[in-house]
């Protein structure tokens, strides 16, 4: 009886030693094994096709991807079995907007700071309240026959008294078509306009400043610091090394290059060789003095250790200047 617990205590010690060694196999190999990555492309503008590829272990795991001018196709595999397939369609052309540059700058910054979902909302449905009371008022005068559905051109017909008086972009739609205005009048209309408009512009800004004020202090100290300085140093020639790990072992390109003005195809040229001189071997530039061209091809490939970056960040978390002051900023978040 005791021998066959004996047997059955060693078998379980075997599968548990073969578990672990497994599990070891599998982080010595995560930790070891280069992903490597390869990526290539030509173009000849405006046609541009690219392609690259990442695998790790014997292509045990492979990602591809393919873009050209229709579009692109992503590919995962894991032991050749194709798991995921993405299309990625080349976005369709947008709409110009014929806007200036000062409309879409207001806009932009109002929907980002100053024109909140809830404030809009809360505009809306006063503005419905409002209109659905001007109705009930004059409900005597409206018949069944109004409840028909209106001629399109007779909808959402803009107020233009109530556009000039509301901030540049927010318009206030009604049934009241607007009336005819002299020259002078659009004159007017257009100055007070431009006025709204400068008038919400600076008081983003002063929105904008007075929030910069208020974490000036805050930050200024973090910067002034000697210990964050000592830190951001460290942390910046750890990721100068580590870039060093990761970079591309091999690079060849070259690229040819024609302008319309060929004098400006030779400056270009010749600024390039003076600041970068090379010899040809691993990237090639060329002008072409006699017709319009961009045309070129290049190749990247390399790997990427994951104990490079486990070793970095090992090193960062043991560094003493920068446990003190995440211990510091621990303290001062309670």
């Amino acid at each position: 009886m005791l021998s066959v617990v004996l047997t059955i205590l060693k078998i379980i010690g075997f599968i548990l030693l073969g578990i672990i060694a497994l599990v070891l196999l599998i982080v010595l190999a995560v930790l070891f094994v280069p992903v490597r990555y390869r990526a290539a492309g030509e173009a000849d503008i405006p046609e541009i096709q690219a392609r690259g590829r990442v695998s790790w272990l014997l292509h045990i795991v492979h990602v591809s991807f393919i873009y050209d001018d229709s579009g692109g196709v992503l590919r995962i595999r894991i032991f050749g079995i194709p798991v995921k397939k993405k299309v990625i369609e080349k976005p369709a052309d947008k709409e110009k907007d014929d806007r200036s540059l000062s409309d879409k700058l207001i806009d932009k910054v109002r929907d980002k700071i100053r024109m909140p979902e809830s404030a809009a909302e809360s505009d809306d449905t006063q503005f419905s309240t409002d209109t659905a009371d001007d109705e009930s008022a004059d409900g005597s005068e409206r018949t069944e026959d109004n409840n028909a559905e209106e001629p399109e051109e007779q909808k959402k017909t803009w107020e233009y008294s109530a556009y000039v008086s509301e901030p540049a972009g927010k318009k206030h739609y009604s049934d009241v078509k607007p009336p005819k205005r002299s020259f002078f009048q659009k004159i007017g209309d257009s100055i007070r306009r431009i006025g709204i408009r400068i008038k919400d512009l600076l008081q983003t800004a002063g929105d904008m400043l007075k929030q910069f004020r208020d974490k000036k202090d805050e930050v200024m100290g973090y910067i002034e610091d000697p210990q964050y300085q000592e830190a951001v140093k460290l942390v910046f020639s750890e990721l100068i090394r580590l870039l060093g790990h990761y970079r591309p072992r091999k690079i060849r390109g070259a690229l040819e290059l024609g302008l319309d003005d060929p004098s400006a195809t030779g400056m270009i040229l010749g600024a390039y060789y003076a600041l970068y001189p090379v010899d040809g071997k691993y990237f090639r530039f060329t002008g072409n003095f006699e017709q319009k061209v961009i045309r070129g091809h290049g190749m990247l490939r390399g790997h990427i250790r994951i104990i490079h970056l486990a070793v970095t960040l090992l090193r960062l978390y043991r560094n003493s200047t920068i446990k003190g002051l995440l211990d510091r900023r621990k303290s001062d978040r309670k």
